[in-house]
């Protein structure tokens, strides 16, 4: 079988991709992909069918010194593709899922319009879904996810989507999934190669952010001379802890560095962890509305009425219309930048999920030192979260990005393909709007590009980089 498809591709042809277009070369990986999922999804359909054959030849054994079905279809697809007992297991097991309950999510994936991710991060995300209501949650997150001209939704995006539909269909289901998450917490440290261990651990979600922020707290707490990168500090941060230490020593060398010494002084907790609710879940015992946990997605009301116990609370406002003198500084004020976080949740960018309070608030169209009064207004509409990398892009990476009037973005990138995304977050999730972007048609929204749209699109990135360089000459503007 696998020789007849290799003869199959050698008629077809494989171009060269040293001599394909960068425009071309893009909607190459693109096609290499959705291949790579439709044979992913004939690996997992072979893998489950062994697996159901095994179970129908299964006759339990009189003693229990026996291998399950289970096992003996784990061995063997182990064997054949070279991989681990628990990596097998996880393949049969997301093929028996995609076989029995996630069926409209097997054909998608069988047309190539889900990436394995997608497919991985559904069947996780909705274990704990009961089996009356597995089909109304997944045929909601699809009718999302599938729409033409979207750009495909990952990572904590698609965590909060398909939490919002578990929600709306099956109000207990993230309760219990949390409940039973929390029994199974968990630390394992297991060895690896090169004198190094890794370390797992599964904790409450704002034990996890608090431990994430104080680790982050003392890796900053060194001198500018220190020579560890920050993730290294983050790692001796770690041991520190464990050891009682209260702060990271510094590796600078100097003898008068203040944090050079191991004095056990005390270290202020400044760590912060965002919830954005709404003021009937924070006051009403039996409002089952969502809460938003900063960095982690959709968290159920009695959670979230349970961290803002002893909380400290700050209600969100939204900026009065109108013009505003505010409007011509540079820096918004705190009710703005809380609102504008709390809108978008994460970082603008396309599939990117650093939380929005890790992020710098950015103008999209660029504020004007000069001249703030002929645009570039520091106003709910023209400010969004984009973490320092996309920052960065965003102002030197000669993408274009245009907002429509729902908020929504377009990315243009170099090659002159496009991207839409829809603004979704905190506010839209946790009040129930809806989340759906309008309808667009995918050959003028999509990736699909002609020729003449790429090459105009090259040649507006070609004369945003001269006016870049003649504005950064003269030092008209500044970029952060």
């Amino acid at each position: 079988m696998f020789d007849r498809l290799l003869r199959a591709v050698a008629e077809v042809g494989l171009p060269d991709a040293a001599a394909v277009p960068d425009a071309d070369l893009v909607d190459l990986a693109v096609a290499w992909q959705r291949l790579e999922t439709i044979a992913c999804e004939r690996k997992l359909a072979a893998a489950a069918e062994l697996f159901d054959r095994r179970a129908a030849e299964h006759v339990d054994p009189p003693h229990t010194w026996h291998s399950t079905a289970h096992e003996r279809a784990e061995a063997e697809v182990a064997a054949a593709l070279s991989i681990g007992r628990r990596a097998a297991g996880r393949l049969i097991g997301l093929g028996h899922s995609l076989r029995t309950r996630l069926r409209r999510t097997r054909e998608a994936m069988a047309r190539g319009e889900l990436s394995v991710q997608q497919v991985t991060q559904l069947d996780s995300r909705t274990t704990n879904v009961t089996d009356e209501t597995i089909a109304a949650v997944e045929t909601e997150v699809l009718s999302h996810v599938l729409q033409p001209g979207r750009h495909p939704v990952i990572g904590r995006r698609l965590h909060d989507l398909v939490d919002r539909a578990i929600l709306r269909h099956d109000p207990d289901g993230i309760r219990r999934r949390r409940e039973r998450a929390h029994a199974d917490r968990c630390v394992e440290v297991s060895p690896v190669e090169d004198g190094m261990a890794h370390l797992f651990a599964a904790l409450p979600a704002d034990g996890g952010r608090f431990v994430d922020g104080r680790l982050t707290e003392m890796a900053q707490g060194v001198c500018a001379n220190d020579p560890r990168t920050f993730q290294a500090r983050r790692a001796d941060a770690l041991l520190a802890l464990c050891r009682g230490k209260h702060h990271l020593i510094c590796h600078c060398g100097a003898a008068g560095c203040p944090n050079s010494t191991d004095d056990h002084r005390l270290v202020a907790r400044k760590t912060l962890v965002h919830v954005v609710m709404t003021e009937q879940t924070l006051t009403d015992p039996s409002e089952q509305s969502p809460a938003f946990l900063e960095g982690h997605g959709l968290i159920d009301a009695e959670y979230a009425r349970s961290l803002a116990g002893d909380a400290t609370l700050r209600p969100l406002r939204t900026p009065s219309s109108g013009p505003s003198k505010r409007a011509l500084e540079y820096r918004p004020g705190r009710d703005l930048a809380d609102l504008v976080r709390a809108i978008y949740g994460h970082c603008q960018w396309l599939n990117c999920d650093v939380p929005a309070w890790n992020c710098d608030i950015d103008h999209l169209k660029a504020f004007k030192w000069g001249d703030p009064e002929s645009g570039g207004h520091t106003t709910l509409e023209n400010l969004g979260p984009f973490c320092r990398g996309h920052h960065r892009l965003k102002t030197y990476g000669e993408w274009t990005i245009k907002r429509d009037a729902s908020g929504a973005l377009d990315f243009t990138a170099p090659t002159g393909h496009t991207y839409y995304t829809d603004r979704t977050g905190p506010i839209q999730h946790i009040t129930g709007a809806n989340t759906r972007p309008p309808s667009r048609d995918r050959q003028t929204a999509g990736r699909s590009t002609t020729p003449d749209t790429r090459r105009a699109a090259r040649i507006r990135a070609e004369r945003r980089r001269n006016r870049q360089r003649s504005e950064q000459a003269a030092g008209s503007e500044e970029p952060f």
